[in-house]
């Protein structure tokens, strides 16, 4: 289990105490139920004061689950609901003081708090759209404990677990495009969906799905102004003699989709996978020749030596959008994300 730190306050029950000044760093069962047995958060704050304005760091995220979802108890989720959301993810579990307890007329059913150790976050901003994910992710999660100053009630005996894995959450969530990237990564982005779909709702409808990472996230107008300048782009790509309309070829992310480079072993996130990529993606039309050190074009119905390696370069920056475009297609959106990761790696 990662290690992480909880702040604990001299008190239980009292909701209306604001300091937490003990440091509990948490890596057993022991140090967990130390941790659990005070009010506490999963932040360090300026003075010790519990407040948004005052988040200085925090390498935890603590998830609420109320089960107040549903009156039935078959739909109530457990913390191994969670790991099946989260396969491979670490992270621990404190049944809450209200656990299997009837509260406000209601029936007992399980409440649990989930704790996911994570690199230091020093943004709040951040911080919140991380618990965001996370609940869209899992939506049994209480949609309404996002904010970056959240504090949880201590147990007199924590029942306490830990789940093991070989990730952190923060590795399989949607990476965050932050402030001073944003504008470039979006129209980038636009960019790739237009060559890919052309000026359709489907794109447009991606490319707001990617905007939706955005933090803090961009206006309407700052989106609008982006989209157009995509289509603009659209509009002068056509104009080309070789251009081709995205339904008139085999796109490249249905050439990619044959290839399965996702899951394929062949093409392992490496720099080998990625040479066996290009080769067989490029196949017909670039080779290596290694008796000559050089890459050698297919074009004007014969091969020709590419000088510099300037077509061999277009063409690598090529393959890095198509691959871009190809897994926003994919459904599992585990899979979906980890990919994305690895392609920024190929820009």
């Amino acid at each position: 289990m990662r290690p992480f730190t909880i702040y604990n306050a001299e008190c239980t029950g009292n909701a209306r105490n604001c300091q937490y000044p003990t440091e509990v760093i948490v890596q057993d069962i022991s140090t967990l139920q130390q941790a659990m047995g005070r009010d506490h958060v999963c932040a360090k704050y300026r003075d010790d004061r519990r407040s948004a304005a005052d988040f200085q760091w925090s390498g935890c995220i603590p998830m609420d689950c109320d089960n107040d979802h549903s009156e039935d108890s078959a739909d109530w989720k457990q913390p191994e609901d969670v790991v099946a959301a989260f396969p491979g993810v670490s992270f621990a579990v404190c049944y809450s003081r209200n656990h299997m307890k009837e509260k406000n007329g209601k029936a007992a059913r399980p409440k649990f708090h989930c704790y996911f150790p994570v690199e230091r976050i020093t943004d709040s901003k951040v911080y919140t759209a991380m618990k965001q994910q996370l609940q869209k992710r899992f939506p049994w999660f209480d949609a309404n404990a996002m904010d970056a100053a959240r504090f949880y009630f201590g147990t007199k005996e924590p029942q306490v677990m830990f789940f093991a894995g070989e990730k952190t959450v923060d590795q399989v969530l949607p990476e965050l495009i932050t402030a001073g990237s944003r504008n470039a990564t979006l129209s980038q982005k636009a960019g790739c969906l237009i060559k890919r779909y052309g000026d359709t709702a489907k794109a447009e409808q991606l490319f707001r799905e990617e905007a939706a990472r955005c933090v803090p996230p961009l206006s309407d107008q700052e989106l609008d102004s982006i989209w157009s300048s995509a289509k603009k782009f659209g509009q002068r790509i056509a104009q080309r003699e070789d251009y081709i309309p995205p339904d008139q070829f085999n796109t490249p992310a249905e050439k990619l989709a044959a290839m399965h480079p996702e899951s394929n072993r062949r093409y392992a996130w490496s720099d080998i996978g990625a040479s066996r990529l290009f080769a067989d993606y490029y196949k017909d039309i670039v080779r290596f020749v290694p008796e000559r050190k050089s890459w050698y074009c297919y074009g004007g119905g014969a091969w020709s030596a590419d000088v510099g390696n300037l077509r061999a370069m277009e063409y690598c920056k090529e393959l890095a959008d198509a691959m871009i475009v190809y897994a926003l297609s994919i459904e599992d959106e585990q899979r979906r994300q980890e990919f994305l990761k690895y392609c920024g790696k190929q820009k």
